[in-house]
């Protein structure tokens, strides 16, 4: 019979077999099933409350060493009790654990995730912050897909972590962290347009105008990514940062992506003139536009 391990977390409440844990990890369903013993309904409630998060950006894992000692070298594989604890978001067990150990902390998983990267995928505001009480270090760890915790909190939708996250590595002044491009050459910026967290994306924004610069691996600026989605409040915070980026996939710039998104599907109509850059105009190529003013507007309409 696998160990059971408490857990102090209110959300979860219940015993969760270790067994269970490893193929809730493995993301084996079936085997789950032939794991679970008569009486682990609520185990298995437990995991699938969170079981749609552990797949997100690989974060699905195996625990190869059920026996590992408390102990841990720094770097080196996680300890699965912590491992639970951050899946769970129970900061208790992992305060205890860190108190004999503070260097398990640092342990990763075999996509190099830490302990907060689960958490921060998870959703666990308060387990996040007391890890980063004890060592601020792990906002800087980055995993097998290129993602800082921060990226990763933003590419999973979990926007209240991903703010606080992002608060921390301004007060630790880690400017390298923030700025981040996953393995896709994605960033916190353009993970947030693309997941329609336009809030968020507007105070990355305000805070951090150099991420407005920084193009993935199609080309797509964060400018270009907003203009498609129909974001005009993003866009236009955009496009007052003089450096900013407006480069788009196929060749194409914001502007191509303006007038083939506007409002009827052919325009878009832009706040205060005064902003266009002559830049996009320029390149695109060989298409005519007719100018429409109106007060301080301009409509863009482009004839193929």
């Amino acid at each position: 019979m696998a160990s059971r391990t408490a857990s102090n977390s209110s959300s979860a409440g219940a015993l969760i077999d270790k067994q269970l844990l490893e193929k809730a990890i493995y993301g084996d369903a079936r085997s789950m099933q032939e794991t679970a013993s008569p009486d682990s309904s609520e185990q298995l409630s437990v995991i699938s409350e969170e079981g749609h998060q552990i797949s997100h950006l690989n974060h699905v894992e195996s625990i190869e060493d059920d026996d590992k000692a408390i102990t841990s070298s720094p770097g080196g594989q996680m300890d699965w009790r912590l491992m639970e604890a951050a899946i769970i978001g129970d900061a208790v067990s992992m305060k205890h654990l860190a108190s004999h150990d503070p260097d398990i902390l640092l342990g990763t998983t075999p996509q190099g995730n830490t302990c907060l990267h689960i958490a921060s995928v998870h959703g666990h505001e308060v387990f996040c912050k007391a890890v980063l009480a004890l060592n601020p270090s792990l906002l800087a760890g980055i995993n097998a897909d290129g993602e800082t915790p921060l990226l990763s909190a933003v590419t999973s939708g979990r926007v209240s972590v991903a703010s606080v996250l992002h608060v921390c590595c301004r007060d630790q002044r880690l400017d390298e962290a923030i700025l981040k491009q996953d393995k896709n050459g994605f960033n916190a910026l353009h993970n947030a347009i693309r997941s329609g967290h336009r809030k968020f994306a507007l105070e990355l924004i305000a805070a951090e105008p150099a991420l407005s610069r920084a193009v993935n691996k199609h080309n797509e600026s964060p400018m270009f990514m907003a203009v498609m989605r129909n974001y005009a409040d993003v866009f236009e915070k955009l496009l007052e940062i003089p450096d900013s980026a407006h480069v788009g996939a196929h060749g194409w710039n914001a502007l191509h992506a303006a007038v083939r998104n506007g409002n009827s599907g052919e325009k878009c109509v832009v706040s205060g003139g005064t902003k266009f850059r002559p830049g996009l105009l320029s390149k695109l190529g060989v298409a005519k536009l007719a100018f429409c003013h109106k007060c301080d507007t301009v409509a863009f309409r482009l004839y193929l």
